[in-house]
């Protein structure tokens, strides 16, 4: 998956601006890049950003209540040892991401296999690409920092499980209005009426 840096990590949350990858035009995305979807991505990032932004403060606001209500103790920020398990529990968006890879994670290469899944300067300009190399290599000497970067990706992840659950006419009210069903005509209930008996059965027909 390209790098959810791209979607919305290098944005700060509530900013008016869209990422790179929705903007109309930016110059971080490497010569060449089709640019003919780009109106697409840029209706696709407007309606998704006001969710995103909902979706990363609900996160947020939960996690630093819950680091403050426990004085501090409870496993919120990012761990040194068991990261597979924080992220499996804090995490579940990413922690699905990174199992269809089939790498297997470890304390050891957490940060790296993060990285690569949403920060990777993979399609970017050369002086972008470089600036990404740089804030890499700076997560991985200190793999705390991570922390805000999981929040986003985390965010932007659950937003988009919502809106792809309204593609395809699975939104409320999508597609063609739900008929009236239609109550079947009362019979009798004699079991002997004969056919071409217009007005009741054999037996009980008004003579």
């Amino acid at each position: 998956m390209r790098a959810v840096a791209l979607n919305y990590l290098s944005t700060s949350s509530g900013a008016d601006q869209l990422c790179a990858y929705h903007a109309p035009s930016t110059p971080l995305l490497a010569d060449g890049t089709d640019k003919r979807a780009a109106a697409a991505r840029y209706k696709s990032g407007v309606r998704q950003k006001e969710q995103f932004d909902k979706a990363v403060n609900r996160l947020l606001t939960k996690e630093v209540t819950e680091f403050h209500e426990g004085l501090f103790t409870p496993a919120v920020l990012f761990p040194e040892q068991g990261i597979a398990a924080w992220l499996a529990e804090r995490r579940p968006s990413l922690w699905q991401l990174l199992g269809e890879r089939q790498q297997e994670l470890n304390d050891g290469n957490a940060v790296g296999m993060l990285l690569d899944l949403l920060h990777s300067p993979d399609g970017l300009s050369p002086k972008a690409y470089q600036i990404y190399r740089q804030i890499n290599r700076h997560l991985q000497e200190h793999p705390l920092l991570i922390w805000p970067m999981l929040i986003r990706a985390e965010g932007w992840h659950r937003c988009r499980e919502k809106v792809r659950g309204q593609w395809g006419g699975k939104r409320s009210g999508a597609g063609r209005p739900v008929q009236p069903a239609i109550e079947p005509p009362a019979t009798s209930s004699c079991t002997d009426q004969q056919p071409g008996a217009a007005h009741g059965c054999a037996d009980h027909k008004f003579q």
